[in-house]
């Protein structure tokens, strides 16, 4: 009776949060919008009051991140751990924030240079697509956000697992209105999850010479025939390799790209080089290609969490990945 009254309370809290505090940070001004998001993602932090936290109705983000740092930054004590604990939930309130922005039309205050995107996109040969690789770290809405503006053409490869019926309604409404929002600035590109529609639509779009977004660094499927071995915070791991494949079916180029958030509502755009997976790897086999088209991107994402643990939210994911024998 008690846990049916809390859990009850906390979808109320849920919904307080999501249908009336974050339309009001969407319309204030920008700097008082991050210092409440700031304290907002301290008090998650504190509660452990993640969406997939909330949903399970149990706290587990925090330690297992907190591991996951602990194990590739071994030299961090205690105290470091738990402040970078402590940023990856900021960083997820802040990316909510730049979503109730989207929400509430306020796109301008999302600034993003863009001179380093346009050199990118302008060394792609137009006829061919581009599959842009990224991690959940920062803002990756921003970034495709910002590819957006320089007129390309640009759809995300999503997950529905947030849309499941234990994720309180409040909140899958505001991530619904968010994915709306935000893909109508794609040029007429889509959000879709995973599916065999979803696949045909995005190798539609990549041979008429369109962007692909693909948040990559998650575990591969448990299935000998998923996944690709590469170098992975301190180990060979199996990541998901959806994005290399799509690129190799395709003929697409790839890089992998990283926003950063430098201060309210400015971010800054780096980027790999271009990575072409029709050139020539003589006597190779498929699995080797692959390794080899991905070990570049998965190289510059990984240089992006060691300089910022704590913005990488993904890390309590770290533990599942299959590791490469």
């Amino acid at each position: 009776m008690l846990r049916a009254i809390g859990s009850a309370l906390v979808r109320l809290l849920v919904a307080v949060e999501y249908r009336c505090l974050m339309p009001v940070l969407a319309r204030s001004p920008l700097q008082w919008a991050y210092r409440v998001t700031a304290w907002r993602g301290r008090l998650n932090a504190r509660w452990g009051r993640d969406w997939t936290e909330l949903a399970l109705g149990m706290r587990y983000i925090a330690e297992r991140s907190a591991r996951a740092y602990g194990s590739f930054m071994p030299d961090a004590d205690a105290a470091t751990l738990k402040a970078w604990v402590v940023e990856r939930y900021q960083t997820v309130a802040r990316e909510e924030l730049d979503g109730a922005f989207a929400i509430a039309g306020r796109f301008d205050v999302l600034r993003c240079d863009l001179s380093q995107i346009r050199l990118a996109l302008s060394q792609k040969p137009a006829h061919r697509g581009l599959v842009v690789v990224m991690s959940h770290h920062d803002s990756f809405f921003v970034a495709m956000l910002a590819i957006a503006r320089t007129g390309a053409r640009v759809s995300l490869m999503t997950s529905d697992v947030v849309f499941d019926e234990r994720v309180p309604a409040a909140l899958r409404r505001f991530t619904r209105l968010k994915y709306q929002a935000f893909e109508s600035q794609m040029n007429g590109g889509r959000f879709l999850p995973t599916s065999q529609f979803a696949h045909a639509f995005f190798k539609r779009e990549l041979t008429h010479g369109a962007v692909l977004i693909v948040v990559t660094d998650t575990p591969a499927a448990a299935r000998p025939d998923r996944g690709t071995c590469v170098q992975w915070l301190g180990q060979s791991r199996k990541m998901a390799d959806g994005a290399v494949r799509i690129a190799m079916e395709t003929h697409s180029q790839l890089l992998a790209a990283h926003v950063r958030y430098e201060s309210p509502g400015l971010f800054s755009w780096r980027c790999s080089a271009l990575v072409d997976p029709d050139a020539s790897m003589a006597l190779m086999t498929t699995q080797e290609h692959r390794e080899q088209i991905f070990k570049p991107l998965a190289a510059f994402l990984e240089q992006v969490v060691y300089r910022d643990p704590g913005r990488w939210s993904a890390a309590h994911l770290l533990e599942d990945f299959p590791p490469c024998e």
